[in-house]
């Protein structure tokens, strides 16, 4: 909204008959004219057009907005999203974000408690120049660094705990297992994500996961980034096929996921005496069609949204009674619908890690490494004797984040840094454990205490050759179920050298199999040592390949990852029990915590999956944006991200 060459409203209203009036609000005397405005569309105004005008001495107008087109569509759908609390409100957000520092127009709005007005500050072009501080680099935090880029806020620092980037990508290359230097040609298994949904068939069609589409978009743009400053070779991400399952084996040397669903697919028997997991299964089933399974795959917020009309009551009922132990109902059917209805998943060609690798060259040396973060305070700023800004608790002026960290666990003293900003990518599991302000909102503080979170164990061994791929019929990739011990069993996809297996190279070229992808709360593996481990893994693998053969093959080298057992991860991911998402994901979404932001796959309502992750930083960036009243620019970035339909401005 600009200022408006001064004429009264009634004149204005004489002169341009047509343009009716939304709203207008009066300035107090005292204030002077602002260069820009923010504004909301009254909620109860439909099928209108007009503008919003701000007014001073009772009818000089000082500004204008646009023309505006208000449908009545739009508003009953905005406020039906936002009761279920996943949408991201942002007037609401700024509001809250300036709730102490807003002119005092509101009692002057002729629109009380419908309209939200209020002026930039005289600075406002200068707060791009905001120091933000972004703790943790997995793939949440590099694109939250990458968005920023974009939108020109350049003054940013990433925090990371380890001495690496992507979090929980990773990935293990065994000709130089000490120094994971990627390679499109060595012999590598991935020790966290390891597939990317991609296509869905639907009526004879094979159609984009919408959801998965940030990814492939991302990629494209680091791609053309990194071309352009000449370093292709080493940072170009290149998308290649994953087989997802095996194919079905005449001697069972391997049990299908297909034969295991069928042994085990019985009734659940009714052991709670409520039989309620009973119930959870006849609700998911009852969505699980067709129809549905189209509607997740085009639109995955809104299905969200319909499914918790659907069952929110059933929820409920299952929150209060605590029974946390049953399978939540969408993480059932997400589950489900991405293992049973993908008709085409990716990984990339030498590598996951090369997916966080190519942030790097744009990134340059705004990450700080081994630096773990255990500490959030809010200081209150005031000015040294040179004028500038420094940070002390003795005069209240503006509000700014420390973020805190010791170089040594049993140091006395805390090295920290101060950010206006502070965008905090860390799985909740690992902030129980950080000292945080009392400050935060009581939802807000739940969720990092309760969330659940999933554990898994992965062991990969090295086999001399890949000798599954010579059978008479050859295992050529992909993962089965089992029924044993080491549960799920993948096999590499990419053959390394050529695509001939009876070469004599590719024959002696060694084989990593990802022997065992097993859920730990289950199998409780990660309590073992690694020799137990790895011992009860192999005895599995002769079982399902033949003593002999595992014996003569077996390198003796191993990788072995418990995600739970690491330090700068805790968990595998985000598991959330019945009843969590719906009560948790509006914290995420509508709190403003006086300079903090939450992402991460665990805030996103999928709590899974990369994309998650990158979902959850454009909703947190986009929330600095609008506190920094750039609501075009917050606009553009969602359009451009095709965000609009989870993200309301």
């Amino acid at each position: 909204m600009k200022p408006h060459s001064q004429k009264t409203l009634d004149d204005h209203q004489v002169n341009d008959s047509y343009m009716l009036l939304l709203g207008k609000v009066e300035l107090p005397r005292s204030l002077p004219m602002r260069r820009r405005y923010v504004w909301a569309i009254p909620l109860d105004i439909h099928y209108k057009t007009g503008c919003l005008y701000v007014t001073q001495h009772d009818t000089m107008i000082t500004a204008q907005s646009r023309l505006y087109k208000i449908s009545k569509e739009q508003q009953p759908l905005a406020r039906h999203h936002l009761e279920h609390g996943f949408y991201f409100d942002a007037v609401h957000y700024f509001y809250q974000s300036r709730r102490k520092n807003l002119d005092k127009m509101m009692a002057n709005s002729d629109r009380m408690g419908q309209m939200i007005f209020t002026v930039d500050d005289d600075n406002h072009l200068s707060n791009k120049k905001k120091k933000i501080g972004i703790i943790g680099a997995g793939a949440a935090g590099l694109f939250t660094a990458y968005l920023l880029e974009q939108c020109g806020f350049t003054n940013y620092e990433i925090l990371e705990a380890n001495n690496r980037i992507g979090g929980r990508i990773q990935t293990v290359f065994f000709n130089n297992y000490n120094n994971n230097s990627s390679s499109t040609t060595t012999p590598y298994q991935e020790l966290g994500a390891m597939r990317i949904p991609h296509t869905f068939k639907h009526k004879d069609k094979i159609l984009p996961l919408k959801d998965q589409a940030v990814i492939f978009q991302l990629v494209e743009e680091l791609n053309q980034f990194n071309d352009n400053q000449r370093r292709r070779q080493e940072y170009q991400i290149e998308f290649v096929p994953w087989k997802q399952s095996t194919d079905k084996l005449e001697n069972g040397q391997v049990p299908t996921k297909g034969d295991i669903k069928k042994k085990f697919n019985s009734n659940i028997p009714p052991g709670d005496p409520l039989n309620l997991a009973y119930e959870i299964n006849n609700v998911t089933n009852h969505f699980l069609n067709n129809e549905w399974m189209n509607a997740m795959a085009t639109d995955l917020y809104e299905t969200y949204m319909n499914t918790y009309i659907y069952i929110s009551n059933l929820n409920a009922t299952e929150y209060y009674l605590g029974s946390s132990r049953y399978p939540e109902i969408w993480t059932n059917m997400y589950d489900v619908f991405f293992h049973e209805k993908t008709f085409e998943w990716c990984t990339i060609r030498g590598g996951m890690s090369r997916f966080p690798n190519a942030f790097l060259p744009m990134l340059g040396n705004k990450i700080r490494y081994n630096t773990k973060v255990s500490k959030i305070e809010f200081i209150q700023q005031q000015e040294n004797k040179n004028g500038n800004n420094a940070v002390g608790k003795e005069k209240l002026n503006e509000m700014v984040v420390s973020v805190q960290w010791k170089d040594h666990p049993l140091d006395q003293f805390y090295q920290h840094e101060f950010f206006e900003n502070v965008i905090i990518s860390v799985p909740f599991i690992l902030l129980r454990t950080w000292h945080l302000p009392q400050e935060l909102p009581y939802t807000l503080k739940r969720a990092i205490q309760n969330l659940e979170h999933g554990d898994s164990c992965k062991v990969i061994l090295e086999f001399k050759t890949p000798f599954w791929q010579y059978y008479e019929k050859p295992i050529l990739g992909g993962c089965d179920s089992t029924d044993l011990f080491v549960g799920l069993v993948c096999y590499p996809t990419i053959i390394t050298s050529s695509s001939n297996v009876d070469d004599k190279k590719q024959q002696e070229e060694p084989g990593l199999l990802i022997a065992s992808y097993a859920n730990d709360k289950r199998t409780r593996t990660s309590f073992m040592s690694e020799e137990e481990h790895i011992g009860r893994v192999l005895e599995d693998i002769q079982e399902l390949h033949g003593h002999t053969i595992v014996q003569e093959q077996y390198t003796g080298r191993y990788a072995r990852k418990c995600w739970n057992l690491d330090s700068f991860a805790g968990a595998a991911w985000a598991d959330p029990s019945a009843g969590q998402r719906q009560l948790f994901i509006s914290s995420y979404l509508k709190d403003y915590t006086q300079g903090l932001v939450f992402i991460g796959e665990h805030t996103d309502i999928k709590q899974s999956w990369i994309s998650s992750a990158l979902h959850s930083a454009i909703r947190g960036v986009t929330m600095i944006l609008v506190e920094y009243g750039y609501i075009v620019e917050a606009k553009q970035l969602i359009h451009h991200w095709n965000a609009t339909h989870w993200l309301k401005i």
